[in-house]
């Protein structure tokens, strides 16, 4: 389905109204973080023109980082990398949330530039996407097979596959 981006921008808004109307000058500059999968450029073409709105500029009067969750999160290849990919719109805003991540024993992969963050985010569930169908049509090509076991033993999708993989649910949580 289209992504429904509503609902990060009514937050964005909601936020920004904030930073603007309950600081000073003695501030340290707030990070937001998307927790989301966002297209490619959906920053700049939506939420950016909403913090600009409020006169805010990006990078300067408020930092904006990209972390987004991953339907693989509480996979087994998760629980034992445990690292979290994030993007951010400078070093800085980088550096804060990375040392965030590491208090919950993660390891941050950066990215500096959101449409790049958006766009390794986009590639990951695309590959997820591919997996998913060619999983199902192993299961309707070979209804008799054990198609979980064969998979597991060739390691042809990556460690993230549910010990549930079956038609239908694409193997993945």
């Amino acid at each position: 389905g289209k992504p429904i981006g509503v609902y990060v921008e009514n937050s964005i808004d909601l936020v920004c109204r904030n930073i603007k109307e309950n600081t000073d000058e003695q501030y340290h500059v707030p990070l937001i973080v998307i927790e989301s999968s966002m297209e490619p450029y959906f920053f700049d073409q939506k939420l950016k023109p909403i913090i600009m709105k409020h006169g805010l500029k990006v990078g300067e009067d408020v930092m904006i980082a990209i972390m987004p969750r991953f339907d693989w999160e509480f996979s087994e290849f998760y629980k034992e990398s445990r690292y979290r990919f994030i993007a951010g719109c400078n070093e800085k805003a980088i550096e804060r949330i990375s040392d965030l991540i590491k208090l919950f024993g993660e390891q941050p992969l950066g990215l500096v530039g959101l449409t790049g963050g958006e766009l390794v985010s986009h590639l990951i569930n695309a590959r997820k996407h591919i997996e998913n169908a060619f999983i199902n049509q192993l299961f309707m090509a070979y209804p008799d097979i054990d198609i979980r076991e064969i998979i597991r033993l060739l390691k042809i999708v990556d460690d993230g596959i549910s010990e549930d993989v079956s038609l239908g649910i694409s193997g993945y949580r």
